[in-house]
This record gives structure tokens, C-alpha cells and sequence, in this order.
């Protein structure tokens, strides 16, 4: 097994808040912290948290939630321009 390696400490690229309600009566009323780095390892997910994960490159993942925005949760729609930007400006280039 591979060990897991941080290549990059994390770095807060911004926060922001947000609130959405849902057809079946829930909101969602969240302050959320974006952080970077980079990571080579095996991903080890809390499946209290997560139920899925995918890596992709940016370029598709902008298609994707353009395409099937159902298969992501509001904040990462609301997040996704500043991450997209961000990662433009510093490690697409």
C-alpha cells in the first residue's frame, strides 16, 4: 500500500456562506472554508460524510456540473467559479 503523502500544506483560498432550502423541508445555512493543497495517496473517505468521490480534470468537471448539476450539492455549485478561478490564476498555468 502506498503511503499517503502531503505534498503541499493546505492553503485557505477563501469562505463563504450560503442558505438553501430543499423540496423535502431541509435548509442548509452553512459557512464553508475552501482550502488547496496537494495530495498523493489513497483517498480514505468517512462514509458518515461522503457517499462518493471522482477525480477529474477541471475542464470536465465544468462540463459536468453545467450537464447534471443534480449530481452535486449546492456548495460546491456555489463554489466552483472561485475554485475555478483560483486554480486558473495559480497551477493551470
Amino acid at each position: 500500500m502506498k503511503s499517503s503523502v502531503l505534498k503541499l500544506p493546505l492553503k485557505k483560498i477563501f469562505d463563504f456562506i450560503y442558505q438553501v432550502s430543499f423540496e423535502n423541508g431541509l435548509v442548509e445555512n452553512e459557512f464553508d472554508h475552501v482550502f488547496v493543497g496537494l495530495y498523493d495517496g489513497n483517498v480514505k473517505m468517512n462514509s458518515e460524510e461522503v457517499s462518493d468521490y471522482t477525480f477529474l480534470p477541471m475542464e470536465q468537471l465544468a462540463l459536468e456540473l453545467k450537464n447534471k448539476p443534480e449530481n452535486y450539492t449546492e456548495w460546491f455549485k456555489i463554489s466552483f467559479p472561485k475554485l475555478e478561478a483560483w486554480w486558473q490564476q495559480n497551477l493551470h498555468k
